[in-house]
């Protein structure tokens, strides 16, 4: 989503690979004190213990991970409040709006505790301990001789500790690896299941420069919203239920009033998704000439053609704005992303670092035969399996994941294996098919079958017009007995039960076999998975070997340098990154300041373009406000950027002071 506030086309997934000072996004558990002492010669006023301790209340209790690491949040409140980014809201937002109540356009403020907007589905997670074990694990994975082995040995001793683990029940267990398999820790967790929208601005203010301004700097946007977490009477997470009360976290971040300038600490707790730091030079040189451009190229086709029809019709354009937003934020990161590679020369550094390795491999005779091949079998690895990657890439992006009605149909082949059996176990048969009621509610009430036909004709031409390799299927193979992509889409979205409501629930009733069969959207998808099903199978397979030689990789880098701190690849669990407010120089000549202010932002509403106009008077507004303070002449400020280390997943993280 729209991550505000920070420079992150440099800083998102792929870095340079010799540190930074203030690169990392570091386990508050697992701190190096070289990187606190680091922290309080900036300015950090707070100890280890203030940040992370499972013994003591510290800044950890107020961080939360929101829907398993899509978002951050954090308390600011006792009485539950929660405090993240607009855009990671704006799918409840959405979900709540419609053409009388339009909140998405509106805006929506809880005038009470009792107007707040149940959510179900959505989750906040707030990590109550953690714990090394790595020597548990490390002394038998080091007696394994390929992944096979290392994953039954992960596999084995990670349900043994969790089967045999007391916890609390209210508690969740959980065993992650970090450093491709290097160390792994156990999380105890406690999972909110009643979380309810509080207060949001309008998307023309909360998402204003909506794409254009999306990953770049300035920015003006008021990119939050606020939910509040609810537990049942007695403090416990409950599901929705009109009697739960407002949860009392142990920590509530205050707000300062303060002020802030350039050269400021900052430091940032979160939940950041995914990164490979690590990755080789073949590694990005495959996202950068075969993953992005696929990626950017096939949301640019889908984008265009659901901003035309949400153009058209306010009803499509609530129904599709969280989708839009979605895809299009990641469409510009590809974009961007490819950008920084070339302009950081990335893979020049890269292999610079990886011909320091090998002579070091070279020098130590005890280390050359344990490491001396990882570097070759990564790269060989990647130049066999170009042509997969580029099937792989760009047959899930149009076909599979190109038009909505797929994922629904994708639900259906549980039903589908189940039904295949004459006598189906009856609470199995009736658990699916309560599921799928409830998932068609959701997927009908933000699907338009018009739009998504236009979408599904454009995702196969291209496929068709886009692969020209012998690993493409044939033409026969996606049309079935239809003999154009027009009659193929037109006899799926016209009578499909997949793309009507009303079929579907007659269908769901009294589900079969020959109806799931005979549906044109099922047997397209059927068609499209049973061929590309064996690609599928052997890409995974090189990927699973790539990660077996990161996994010696990172082992190899660590010993080559002992006297280094390793941070590991984000993975949804809570990090810690530090630095400080700070303007910066994209290129040669022009220079950034660290701050916006309210006179940039009428800049861009006076310009004219669309994505900067508002329904609201924005200047009347800040007239009426700046008369009431002695500096009118003053510009205001709006957004701020630091160059602390963040990447996708720390949406909605607090920006902290030396003070926490």
């Amino acid at each position: 989503m729209h991550k505000r506030l920070f420079i992150l086309f440099i800083l998102s997934s792929l870095l340079i690979p010799d540190s930074n000072a203030d690169e990392g996004m570091w386990l508050p558990w697992h701190l190096p004190q070289s990187q606190i002492n680091k922290m309080q010669e900036m300015g950090l006023q707070l100890t280890a213990n203030d940040i992370y301790s499972s013994d003591q209340i510290s800044l950890k209790d107020a961080i939360v991970s929101i829907d398993k690491g899509s978002c951050t949040g954090s308390f600011i409140s006792k009485k539950g409040l929660l405090l993240t980014n607009h855009h990671c809201a704006m799918g409840e937002i959405q979900q709540h709006s419609t053409v009388k109540n339009d909140y998405l356009k509106n805006g929506f403020w809880a005038s009470s505790t009792k107007s707040d907007l149940p959510n179900p589905g959505k989750t906040v997670t707030l990590l109550i301990e953690s714990h090394d074990l790595t020597s548990i694990f490390e002394q038998s994975i080091r007696k394994a001789s390929d992944r096979k082995g290392i994953n039954h040995i992960i596999d084995s001793l990670s349900s043994c500790i969790l089967d045999t683990l007391s916890i609390n029940p209210d508690y969740d267990a959980e065993i992650k690896d970090f450093y491709h398999q290097n160390k792994f820790f156990l999380f105890i967790t406690e999972t909110f299941r009643d979380i309810r929208l509080v207060g949001a601005p309008p998307e023309d203010i909360g998402q204003f420069g909506g794409e254009k301004d999306n990953w770049t700097w300035p920015r003006h946007s008021a990119d939050f919203a606020l939910f509040r977490v609810y537990t049942s009477p007695d403090g416990k997470p409950a599901d929705y239920h009109a009697d739960n009360i407002p949860y009392e976290p142990k920590k509530v971040l205050n707000i300062s009033a303060a002020g802030i300038k350039e050269g400021d600490f900052t430091m940032i707790p979160g939940y950041p998704g995914q990164t490979q730091r690590y990755l080789t030079s073949h590694g990005i040189k495959e996202t950068r000439d075969i993953l992005n451009p696929i990626v950017a190229e096939v949301r640019s086709i889908r984008q265009k053609i659901w901003k035309q029809n949400m153009r058209n019709s306010h009803k499509i354009g609530i129904q599709y704005a969280d989708k839009y937003a979605s895809s299009g934020n990641y469409y510009k990161y590809t974009i961007g992303q490819n950008k920084s590679i070339r302009d950081l020369g990335l893979i020049s550094k890269k292999e610079e670092t990886e011909n320091k390795f090998n002579k070091w491999i070279e020098q130590n005779p005890a280390e050359k035969e344990k490491y001396s091949k990882i570097l070759t079998s990564a790269k060989l690895l990647y130049l066999m399996r170009q042509n997969l990657a580029k099937t792989t890439i760009l047959t899930i992006e149009s076909l599979i994941d190109g038009p909505e009605i797929n994922s629904f149909v994708l639900e259906a082949f549980r039903l589908h294996n189940l039904l295949l059996n004459d006598t189906p176990a009856p609470e199995l048969l009736y658990n699916t098919v309560t599921d799928l009621k409830s998932n068609a509610e959701k997927f009908f009430r933000d699907f338009s079958p018009e739009t998504d036909k236009q979408v599904f004709e454009a995702m196969v031409n291209y496929y068709i017009h886009n692969l020209d390799d012998s690993l493409r299927m044939e033409k026969s193979v996606i049309l079935g007995n239809n003999h154009s992509i027009k009659g193929l889409s037109e006899k799926i979205y016209l009578t499909s039960l997949f793309a009507d409501p009303e079929k579907f629930n007659k269908f769901i009733q009294k589900p079969t076999e020959s109806q799931l069969s005979k549906d044109p959207a099922f047997a397209f998808l059927k068609r499209i998975l049973n061929e590309f099903g064996p690609v599928y199978t052997i890409f995974n397979k090189f990927d699973e070997e790539l990660e077996y030689t990161m996994h010696q990789y990172l082992d190899a880098k660590m010993a080559f340098h002992p006297e280094r701190h390793f941070y590991p690849d984000a993975n949804s669990t809570l990090r810690l990154t530090y630095g400080k407010i700070s303007g910066y120089s994209p290129r040669d000549g022009v220079v950034y300041a660290a701050f916006s202010s309210h006179k940039g932002l009428l800049e861009k509403t006076n310009s004219g373009k669309d994505q900067y106009q508002t329904k609201y008077d924005i200047d009347q507004l800040f007239k009426n406000y700046l008369a009431r303070d002695a500096e009118v002449s003053k510009p205001y400020p709006i957004c701020f950027i630091t160059d602390n280390d963040i990447t996708g997943g720390s949406s909605g993280s607090p920006v902290l002071n030396h003070k926490g």
